[in-house]
């Protein structure tokens, strides 16, 4: 009768814990929405190419600051170039206040800025695994479209570490994986203060901020341009010489002008002893006729 009581209570306890886990939709929207609930930091890339590096910082009323700073080809000539933006997220996770690296700055309402949302008809898979040495439940959404969404979250910070997206033929259309991931990071004011020169620009609607961000796009586009033919310029490869254009080069020693220069006394004396000896020789011609 005993082992009886201790069934039934484990079972118990089985049923309640199972029901007070938080259900994977849950975990996933609170992840997407807000993200870490401390300060952090962190790098990703798409491409070996490209380096983005995040500074967060939540406020008391629980809006946040996030300093993004991207930089690409690094390795080629100190930055082929780089963007950074500040946002201010508030606590419904919307972005308040966008400044970017060219004064461009974009506010709107919050009713205005569409985000993902778990769609209704979506389906969930939720395990728990260990992921760079971290507690993560590992979340699978599969779309009503066919595609899937897979995200790699932590438990302790409830914060996306990977993101995975498939489309319906299950081709891979982008993956973010954060790196060096650090909640307690160093910020300085710097980091979340308005630069004084920023020039404001309100968008009333959701339009407004679209073409907002296209010209700011626009301008960085115009700036990046600019970079790679700077680059190009810098590492243009000469053309092949000829086997002539190098016997002179080497003959030359590679100055053309001051080679003229030293040896052109000792080309002239012979042409001025032939010319000079031409002249004498007509001038005895002419005195004998």
């Amino acid at each position: 009768m005993g082992n009886r009581y201790w069934v039934v209570g484990f079972l118990f306890l089985w049923v309640i814990s199972t029901y007070a886990q938080a259900k994977p939709e849950e975990i996933f929207q609170q992840a997407i929405t807000h993200g870490a609930t401390l300060t952090c930091s962190y790098e990703e890339g798409q491409n070996e190419n490209i380096k983005i590096s995040v500074k967060q910082r939540r406020n008391l009323d629980g809006s946040v600051w996030r300093v993004k700073d991207i930089i690409r080809d690094e390795d080629l000539s100190g930055k082929y170039w780089s963007f950074n933006t500040k946002q201010i997220y508030n606590s419904d996770g919307f972005i308040d206040l966008m400044i970017s690296q060219n004064e461009i700055t974009g506010i709107v309402t919050q009713d205005e800025i569409p985000r993902h949302r778990i769609g209704k008809d979506s389906t969930f898979k939720m395990t728990s695994i260990t992921y760079d040495g971290r507690s993560c439940w590992k979340i699978t959404e599969h779309l009503v479209g066919g595609e899937v969404y897979e995200a790699i979250i932590d438990k302790e910070y409830v914060f996306v570490l990977t993101n995975n997206y498939y489309n319906s033929s299950g081709k891979l259309l982008y993956s973010i994986q954060k790196k060096n991931v650090n909640f307690n990071p160093v910020f300085t004011e710097a980091d979340f203060l308005v630069p004084p020169n920023a020039k404001l620009r309100y968008a009333k609607n959701n339009r407004e901020y679209s073409e907002l961000l296209d010209k700011r796009i626009h301008s960085h586009s115009k700036l990046v341009t600019k970079t790679r033919k700077q680059m190009a310029k810098k590492t243009i490869k000469p053309k092949p010489q000829g086997k002539l254009r190098r016997q002179w080069d080497r003959v030359t020693n590679y100055d053309t002008l001051g080679f003229v220069c030293q040896k052109a006394p000792w080309f002239l004396m012979p042409i001025a002893i032939v010319a000079l000896g031409i002249v004498v020789w007509n001038k005895r011609k002419g005195g004998r006729n």
